[in-house]
């Protein structure tokens, strides 16, 4: 990650990126392929640039992908993203309080702590904090 600081005086050249519709179709290792809604054609992107994006792709989601220079930057996800509960602990009926919680995972692959009422197969609107996610704005994170 890169950090720089400016004075009130500094001039910044502004940039034009291109946002262009695609379709996620899959994902090949730490590969993603993308389609271009438009004009059908392939375009792959590894997980460097695509950060955390990754746990909140599901085939054939609609997003979009920013482009500078020819070349991809960041991708721009919907603001909601249904995911499917597909492995978790079973549920306790008693476990009522608010801040019990318990491990389950998603279709992608994405863990993450959840009501103790969860249950396997769960479909559920996930916000994602940051719809936006850029190379150069997220921090490094290992799997």
């Amino acid at each position: 990650m890169f950090e720089h600081r400016y004075r009130s005086g500094d001039a910044i050249e502004k940039i034009t990126v291109d946002e262009v519709p695609m379709e996620f179709l899959y994902s090949d290792g730490d590969n993603y392929c993308f389609m271009n809604t438009e004009n059908y054609e392939q375009t792959h992107l590894n997980r460097d640039i695509l950060g955390d994006a990754v746990d909140y792709l599901i085939s054939n989601l609609q997003i979009k992908v920013e482009f500078f220079d020819g070349k991809a930057v960041g991708i721009e996800l919907p603001q909601t993203v249904e995911l499917t509960v597909i492995e978790t602990e079973p549920g306790l009926k008693s476990a009522t309080a608010s801040s019990v919680t318990k491990p389950a995972k998603t279709e992608t692959g994405w863990l993450y702590r959840c009501r103790p009422s969860s249950t396997k197969a769960k479909r559920f609107g996930w916000i994602h904090p940051r719809a936006r996610i850029c190379r150069e704005r997220r921090p490094h994170r290992d799997r």
